[in-house]
């Protein structure tokens, strides 16, 4: 039963026991992300997101308009066009023209009821069954979005009034339109986007596509894993905006993860296998969302009512009904076994406006579901750690560029050739072009690595096998180390230390055999406090600990005591990361790259990228939250030499899913007193900053907050000419880019930049693909230059982005980000997951949280 349905009056079954109505619904998402990363240190446990979507909730403007390009410097001069060392290269993006009138105007109406209701889906009702026979909107396109009505043309009052009777609960109704303003393409606005936003949507609905809370999905498109009892159901994102091409709307695909197996399916596994079967279905459904197949709506699981099953009762008008006498009435559904419990949703109280006053009442705030008609959506806990199953998953919904073409080509002409979406676009003068946005881009040349003794390569996709012909910038030497295992791995352990030793001989890095190898008879992490207790009074310079699984309590307190405790730093891995090859050779190419983070954790440096800037610091920032002990940390990581070979990292806690720092200036600072420590005969002259996690809306505090007091205290201190760059660095855009070669789509090689076509108007920005893509489509990351007084050429903030993407000490080729900024985001997650607090300062200089 649902909103929709919802009988009048408290629910109660024939002893008396209260049952609570339906209500709104809930949604999961499940997203398959790539990573760039050599897990040779592992983090065990689920990484949280960092960015604006784990922070606090906050209403934001649906469009950010805030225009961040400099007054002083017209459009074009930042935008690159043709450099004499980047290849032109054709593009598309998935984009399609949206045509409007040069008149097109739409007029924006508020829209308030008496009494109030908060369901939209309900508002929608009665508002189009009151318009339906009215004059005065018949022959006008008219769409009302729950809040908001947008006609195609004014009408005659500024303010009018329908009054009529909820069919629902015969209450009767009065619904109040106002005319707001009239919102044209010709004048940028939050509004003006919403309302297009609002009118394709409209159109695509007309493709008989189910709305999963905010979401279209297109079931007929479903594919079926049988193996995993699972469906994919393909849905569309899309989003309308003027950019430097004109009016363009973004067309990006997601997926819905569906179970063939419906709750009751869990329901009597447990019952039927397990002793204490109830605890056990509580833990298999509890936090879920599931799907109703009545009406393809989805509902958090709360609770589950074990006391309660489908012959209870609940108050209808004319008297009481159960459960299923309802659903055989009103859906022709018949439920097959009378005695299993119901699942309860907790709403947020989303209908109670639309009850009586006298009838309000917590009962009201709970909804009562049948696990027979309910599907849980995405993925469990068991699925998410079975390889298999989430390779075939990724297999299904992962889509290479051609494909994507295909797909975007068959949506847009679904469009056109549907008589619903097409009159709801004509109605409003509108027409979508059947081609996708095609415009030229530039390809970056790659940076030279720099090797021992600065022999410096160029080199095309992973440069891991250079680490060991060329030998690395700068190795270190690894004579005072300890070991910590445990007897189960003692033989493996042993050779593994012999591997590692011979595994970077020829790079230069020497690795002495550890002092002492220590092995505990129990694994639990007070055995392993206790001994790193013992070995920190030995004073190593790096402890090595292999453990047997990724237990995070182990990891936690290790990572603690190393971090926190004692300034030692730590390597750990994992036993099965050491153990031989199926054949029984050695695995040199993992030994190489613990060696090398370990050495990057004793000051060495495995490789170099040259910038051909005197006198700049580059700053990354990043924020991290944790959701399950509400800490948020953010992390800076400095790089003040021109080699990207040394940094300074400081750590700031925030109030829980604060994106905006307090410490920013304050550690910036701190940064710029590192760099002149460092580099006391070169004068500072240029800062830039590149800063993660923010998303739409909060731009314009970060411009308040951030950068203009850092942006005040530079001009103190350097002067009115020092040059200084603030950018927002986005690795998570809906936009996709491919290669237009010899008839063929596919993605663009590492290094293609666009700041033309696709970007937009108000802001200096481009979109960046720093790494090769071969599986899937390639996703760029989009750099906003929210300011630059740096007097540098877009072609060269552009070329220095790039050559920053490829200094990661833990992958040996270009990631999607900026170097700093990584390394940002994996200090402030190593705070906020498991330190929990911040580091001493005096690890400021070092990479220990690699």
């Amino acid at each position: 039963m649902d909103n929709n349905d919802r009988a009048h009056g408290k629910f109660s079954r024939s002893n008396g026991i209260a049952f609570p109505q339906p209500g709104p619904s809930g949604e999961s998402r499940h997203e398959f992300k790539r990573t760039h990363e050599n897990q040779t240190e592992y983090q065990p446990g689920k990484r949280q997101r960092t960015g604006p979507r784990h922070g606090k909730i906050v209403r934001r403007p649906r469009v950010d308009l805030e225009a961040t390009l400099p007054p002083d410097i017209q459009k074009s001069q930042h935008r690159a066009n043709h450099i004499q060392d980047q290849q032109v290269i054709r593009l598309k993006s998935n984009f399609f023209h949206l045509t409007t009138n040069n008149r097109y105007t739409v007029y924006l109406y508020s829209v308030k009821f008496e009494p109030e209701y908060e369901e939209t889906r309900y508002k929608k009702g009665i508002f189009y069954r009151f318009v339906e026979n009215n004059e005065e909107f018949l022959n006008i396109g008219k769409i009302f979005n729950g809040s908001n009505l947008y006609t195609t043309s004014k009408l005659e009052n500024d303010v009018t009034t329908l009054e009529g009777k909820d069919n629902m609960t015969d209450n009767d109704v009065k619904i109040t339109i106002k005319f707001d303003k009239s919102l044209s393409t010709l004048h940028s606005s939050e509004e003006i986007y919403q309302s297009l936003n609002t009118i394709l949507r409209r159109a695509i609905e007309g493709l008989s596509l189910t709305l999963i809370r905010r979401n279209l999905y297109d079931p007929e498109e479903k594919t079926t894993l049988y193996d995993l009892k699972l469906e994919i159901w393909p849905g569309y994102v899309t989003s309308v905006r003027q950019r430097d091409a004109g009016l363009l709307m973004c067309c990006e695909f997601n997926n819905k993860i569906m179970r063939t197996e419906s709750v009751y399916d869990d329901y009597m596994r447990c019952r039927c296998n397990l002793r204490d079967w109830k605890e056990a279905f509580k833990k298999e459904v509890l936090g879920s969302t599931v799907l109703t197949n009545y009406n393809k709506r989805t509902y958090r699981i709360d609770d589950v009512h074990f006391e309660a099953d489908p012959q209870s009762t609940f108050d209808i008008k004319d008297g009481k009904c159960s459960y299923y006498d309802y659903y055989h009435t009103k859906y022709g559904i018949t439920i097959k076994d009378l005695r299993q419990p119901l699942l309860i949703h907790n709403s947020k109280k989303k209908q109670r406006n639309q009850i009586d006053k006298a009838k309000r009442g917590d009962d009201f705030d709970q909804i009562m579901l049948i696990p027979e008609l309910c599907y849980i959506t995405g993925l469990s806990d068991g699925m998410r750690s079975n390889n298999n199953a989430m390779k075939a998953i990724a297999n299904k919904t992962r889509l290479d560029a051609s494909a994507r073409v295909r797909r975007l080509d068959k949506f847009q002409k679904r469009i056109n050739a549907t008589e619903k979406s097409r009159s709801v676009l004509e109605n409003y003068f509108m027409t979508l072009n059947p081609n996708l946005v095609e415009f030229e881009g530039r390809l970056i040349p790659k940076p030279k690595i720099l090797f021992d003794r600065n022999q410096g390569l160029q080199i095309e996709g992973d440069f891991s096998r250079n680490l060991v012909n060329k030998g690395l910038f700068r190795p270190g030497l690894l004579d005072n180390w300890v070991v910590l295992s445990t007897e189960r791995y003692k033989k493996e352990t042993h050779d593994f230390c012999r591997t590692l030793k011979e595994s970077v001989q020829s790079a230069g890095l020497q690795i002495n055999y550890p002092r002492d190898i220590y092995f505990l008879r129990y694994d639990n992490k007070h055995e392993y406090y206790k001994e790193l207790q013992k070995l920190a009074n030995k004073d190593p310079q790096i402890i090595l600990i292999v453990v047997p699984n990724n237990q995070e309590d182990r990891y936690k307190a290790i990572k603690k005591f190393s971090c926190i405790t004692r300034i030692i730093p730590t390597q750990v891995v994992m036993a099965k990361t050491i153990l031989l090859k199926s054949g029984g050779g050695r695995n040199l190419s993992v030994a190489t790259k613990v060696a090398v983070q370990m050495s990057c954790k004793i000051g060495g440096a495995p490789w170099a990228v040259r910038i051909p800037l005197e006198g700049i610091l580059i700053i990354g920032f990043d924020v991290s939250h944790n959701k399950q002990n509400g800490k948020s940390f953010s992390a800076m990581v400095a790089c003040f030499d021109h080699n990207l070979a040394q940094f300074f990292s400081c750590v700031s806690e925030h109030k829980y899913g604060e994106q905006i720092s307090t410490d920013f200036t304050l550690n910036v600072q701190k940064a710029i007193k590192a760099y002149q420590a460092e580099n006391y005969e070169k004068k500072l002259t240029r800062l830039v900053i590149y800063r993660d996690g923010v998303g739409e809306g909060q731009i314009a505090q970060v411009l308040e907050y951030e950068k203009k007091p850092v942006e005040e205290t530079l001009k103190t201190q350097f002067g009115e000419d020092f040059g200084f760059a603030f950018v927002i660095v986005n690795k998570k855009t809906k936009t996709r880019i491919f290669h237009q070669s010899r008839g063929y789509e596919g993605n663009p090689p590492a290094g293609t930049v666009c700041d033309t076509h696709i970007t937009l108007p108000e802001r200096y920005d481009f979109f960046l693909i720093p790494a090769d893509c071969r599986h899937g489509a390639v996703s760029p990351t989009y750099f906003n230059v929210i300011h630059d007084t740096t007097r540098l050429a877009p072609a060269i903030m552009q070329k220095l982005t790039y050559h920053l993407c490829f200094g990661y000490f833990n992958w040996s080729n270009a990631i999607t980000v900026p170097d700093v900024v990584k390394y940002a985001g994996k200090l402030a997650f190593l705070c906020s997951q498991y330190l929990q607090e911040k580091p001493p300062h005096w690890q400021e200089k070092s990479l220990y949280f690699l």
